[in-house]
């Protein structure tokens, strides 16, 4: 019989040596176990940090065999490259924490999110993480595969400050303001596939980013939240993002540049987005039920919104882009150098005095019911509103200066 060497030149013919070498070899790789310890019920270390101490070096592998209780913090080596395993298994932090000395990578990940792995952490301290690594922002913390619970009773107690890397995890967060939530630090943070449920009505920030930090891909919200910001977003990129939570409104927060594609709310709860800042962009927003309150946004670009009421009487927002969205309610426009492509505004809308240099174009206003009353209102003391080929419930009314309307229609 012929062999081929492994490593050497095809249709070589191997010695009996080489393929003893290369049996040795397959059996060596295949018994060799992949972890450097075990820990838990049955395993090498009763808890991650004995295991540490116990292997030493800076790469260590470990694999939970039971649920595990720390009892002190977990001092990662410095420039280490910590990976653990808690397969179906729970590691019960308490108060304590994950410690760093150096900039090191830590790599956890389970058997999936309702597997039963599973970090649970109490924290009573305001300000404290449970990866501690504020000093050392260049870490790499990764996540995947299995749920997270906080029971902190303090603010601001969040993740990390490392470069976040979470891929399916589930985060359950405490009945508590500004506690817990993924709020990343670092630049170049990633998020997919995460399930963030919230803990109660006092609970706010359940992803929080601050500036141009984060990239962010299918979030599920559920539970319960405050009616304040469950969500701030400032500089991310954001796409589907799905609302099903189950107890009264809550609301998202737009600031400068965030771009998100893709947000819908999808219970029978209220959910409310504020914008504001400078550059934000949306596309697909369906907040049916909601408020979309314009604040003091500036050259923002927002496509295919679905709302109930367009909040925009704040004068200090300017040049914003709407098109083809879908207004229930009756819009109050303020503010100058707005445009509305393709809209439609079934309760009419008002241009306020003030409110210069407006301009729609092929919009509906009311509800298409025939011999209304809803239109488009031009008030005295605005300026230059251009409306082309628009149509509404009634003729337009305009007593403002120097409007340019070319075919309107009347239902």
């Amino acid at each position: 019989m012929t062999f081929v060497k492994v490593g050497f030149t095809a249709n070589t013919e191997a010695t009996a040596s080489d393929m003893n070498q290369l049996e040795t070899n397959i059996d060596t790789a295949t018994s060799a176990a992949p972890y450097d310890a075990s820990v838990g019920t049955g395993g090498t270390y009763t808890d991650i940090q004995a295991a540490i101490t116990g292997i030493g070096g800076t790469d260590i592998k470990l694999l939970l065999l039971s649920n595990v209780t720390e009892d002190s913090d977990i001092v990662i080596p410095s420039g280490a490259n910590l990976v653990i395993d808690l397969s179906s298994y729970t590691l019960t932090m308490g108060n304590y924490a994950f410690t760093y000395s150096a900039a090191s990578n830590v790599y956890i990940y389970g058997n999936g999110i309702d597997s039963g792995a599973e970090i649970d952490w109490t924290h009573t301290v305001i300000g404290e993480q449970l990866f501690e690594n504020a000093s050392y922002p260049t870490s790499i913390l990764t996540i995947s595969n299995i749920s997270l619970d906080d029971n902190s009773s303090a603010t601001t107690t969040y993740l990390s400050s490392a470069v976040e890397i979470i891929n399916n995890v589930k985060l359950y967060m405490p009945d508590v303001a500004d506690a817990g939530g993924f709020v990343p630090q670092a630049e170049g943070c990633f998020y997919s596939n995460i399930h963030i449920v919230g803990g109660g009505t006092n609970t706010t920030h359940a992803l929080r980013v601050l500036s141009n930090r984060a990239t962010i891909n299918g979030v599920y919200m559920t539970g319960t939240f405050s009616t304040s910001a469950c969500m701030t977003l400032s500089g991310a990129q954001c796409s589907n993002i799905i609302f099903n939570h189950s107890t009264g409104a809550t609301k998202v927060d737009v600031l400068d540049n965030a771009e998100i594609t893709g947000l819908r709310n999808i219970s029978a709860e209220i959910l409310n987005m504020d914008a504001s800042g400078n550059g934000v962009i949306l596309n697909g927003i369906d907040i049916t039920s909601g408020t979309f309150d314009m604040l003091d946004a500036d050259n923002c670009k927002i496509n295919a919104l679905v709302a109930a009421t367009l909040d925009m009487t704040s004068a200090s927002a300017t040049k914003n882009l709407f098109i083809n969205c879908r207004i229930t309610n009756a819009v109050t426009v303020n503010g100058d150098l707005h445009k509305f492509t393709n809209c439609d505004i079934l309760g009419g809308a008002t241009i306020v005095s003030g409110a210069d240099d407006n301009g729609f174009c092929n919009c509906q206003f009311g509800a298409d019911a025939g011999a209304g009353v809803l239109t488009l209102t031009v008030d005295s003391g605005s300026n230059r509103t251009r409306v082309i080929g628009c149509m509404g419930d009634a003729l337009i009314s305009d007593d403002g200066t120097d409007t340019a309307i070319v075919a309107w229609q009347t239902y």
